[in-house]
Parts: C-alpha cells; sequence; structure tokens
C-alpha cells in the first residue's frame, strides 16, 4: 500500500511539473512563423501588425532597403528600418507583419530585432 501511494504522489508531481511550465508558455508563445503562413494571409488586414518570428536566410537585398528572407516554405520581404543583416547564416528575426493596403505596397515583415540563429555564429559578431 505503501508503493501505491508513494507511486501516485511521484506521477502526481511528475504531472504538476509537466503542466505548470506548459501554462507558462501559453501565456508567451515563442512559436516560428512559416513564410508560407504569411504569404497565404496577404491581403488580410486582420493579420495586419501581428508579431512573427521567422527562421532562415536572408538571400539578397534589392534596389531599396529591404531584403528578401527566406526558409523552406517560400521567400517574403523584409523591412530593415536601415538595420543591416548578414546574407547567408541561419538567422531568427522577429517583426510585425505588414499588409498592402487598397493595393499598394509589399507584403512584408517590419523587423525589430535579429539574431544569429546558430549561437556560434553570434561571437562573430552583429
Amino acid at each position: 500500500m505503501k508503493n501505491v501511494a508513494k507511486s501516485l504522489s511521484l506521477l502526481a508531481l511528475v504531472l504538476g511539473l509537466v503542466l505548470i511550465p506548459s501554462g507558462i508558455s501559453n501565456a508567451d508563445p515563442k512559436q516560428i512563423t512559416p513564410i508560407s503562413w504569411i504569404i497565404s494571409t496577404q491581403h488580410n488586414g486582420d493579420v495586419d501588425g501581428k508579431h512573427v518570428t521567422l527562421i532562415g536566410h536572408v538571400r539578397k537585398m534589392d534596389q531599396g532597403s529591404d531584403w528578401w528572407f527566406s526558409d523552406a516554405t517560400g521567400s517574403v520581404r523584409l523591412d530593415t528600418d536601415d538595420k543591416e543583416l548578414p546574407v547567408g547564416p541561419l538567422l531568427k528575426v522577429s517583426g510585425n507583419i505588414d499588409q498592402i493596403k487598397m493595393g499598394v505596397g509589399y507584403l512584408e515583415v517590419e523587423v525589430t530585432h535579429w539574431q544569429y540563429a546558430d549561437k556560434s555564429q553570434s561571437a562573430k559578431g552583429k
């Protein structure tokens, strides 16, 4: 009987440890958004300004101050507000979706923050 009570106490402790962190993580999700999802929301004003986090690579800079960013699902324009981004390395980019308004502008992500996704790259500097 002691073993059963001990097992139940251990099970309750384990379940408590599993459930508590999941509740915390739901309050502040750190989900990665696939670029294909951003593209699929084009012309959807409900997602304008939505915060997203992307992981992928800067492929090239266009003629202005915008950059093209790619993951395995597609490419999207980034508005970096004159932030310099390295071309090539794996990056984690956070920002807000900027939708096309009344047919004017581009679907893009306005970058608020970026960092190297590969921590060994961060030692090389931004």
